[in-house]
C-alpha cells in the first residue's frame, strides 16, 4: 500500500526501529515508515502516538479496595484480609523500575499495625486477585524494588507506562478499630548510560541488561 506522506524530514534508519529525542510531553505525533528496497519505495499508511502527560513523575489514578465476598480476619491471612488496587501510570518510558513503602497503620488512641510481613504487593498489566502470585513481601517501611517493569503497559495507546499495583494485607492478631497509612510510589532507571541518561533502545524497548 502506497499513500502520500506528511511534509517533515524523513528520518533514515538501517536498523528495524527508529530512536526519537526532544518530544513535547502530552502532545499526539503522526508519522510514517517508508520503505525503500531494489529501487521499490512503500509508503506506511498514516499512524500516530501521544507521548505522557509529563517528562517524568507517577500519577495514581485510582485507589479502589477490592472485595473478595469474605470479611476480613483479624489474625488471618492474605486470603481473608484487605485487597487494595491501585491504577497508574508511569511517565517517563525509560524509567524502568518500580519502588513502593507504606507507613505502618495508626490508630486514633495511639495502636499500630505492622507494615512488615503482613503486606504483599503485585505489579501486573491486568491486575490480579491472586495474593499467591509472584510479588514482593514488604519487610519494612521504606522503599522497597518491588517490580522491573521494562515489559509492561497496560494499555500501549495512552502515553506512559499504565500498571496496576494490588496490595494485600493480612491483619495481626489483636487489631482492632479504625486505622490510617500513608504510601509512597516511586520509579528509576535501572540501567543508567555513561553520560547519564537512559541506555540505548533495542528493538523498540530499553535494554534490560545493565
Amino acid at each position: 500500500m502506497s499513500t502520500t506522506a506528511y511534509s517533515g524530514t524523513w528520518m533514515t534508519s538501517e536498523a528495524s526501529w527508529q530512536y526519537v529525542s526532544d518530544l513535547t510531553p502530552n502532545t499526539t505525533y503522526y508519522y510514517q515508515v517508508r520503505f525503500i528496497n531494489n529501487g521499490h519505495t512503500v509508503i506506511s499508511i498514516p499512524m500516530s502516538f501521544k507521548t505522557a502527560a509529563a517528562e517524568d513523575g507517577i500519577v495514581v489514578h485510582s485507589i479502589a479496595r477490592v472485595l473478595n465476598n469474605v470479611d476480613p480476619v483479624v489474625g488471618g491471612t492474605y486470603a481473608n484480609g484487605y485487597h487494595f488496587r491501585f491504577y497508574l501510570t508511569i511517565n517517563a518510558l525509560w524509567e524502568d523500575r518500580l519502588e513502593f513503602k507504606l507507613a505502618n497503620w495508626s490508630r486514633t488512641d495511639g495502636g499500630t499495625m505492622a507494615v512488615a510481613n503482613n503486606t504483599k504487593v503485585i505489579v501486573s498489566e491486568q491486575g490480579t486477585g491472586d495474593y499467591n502470585a509472584t510479588g514482593t513481601t514488604l519487610t519494612n517501611t521504606s522503599y522497597t524494588t518491588i517490580a522491573d517493569v521494562w515489559d509492561m503497559d497496560a494499555d500501549q495507546n495512552l502515553g506512559g507506562r499504565q500498571l496496576y499495583l494490588d496490595l494485600f494485607y493480612k491483619i495481626p492478631t489483636g487489631s482492632q478499630g479504625v486505622y490510617t497509612t500513608s504510601f509512597g510510589i516511586q520509579s528509576s532507571n535501572r540501567c543508567i548510560g555513561n553520560d547519564g541518561g537512559p541506555t540505548l533502545l533495542e528493538g523498540g524497548v530499553w535494554q534490560t541488561a545493565c
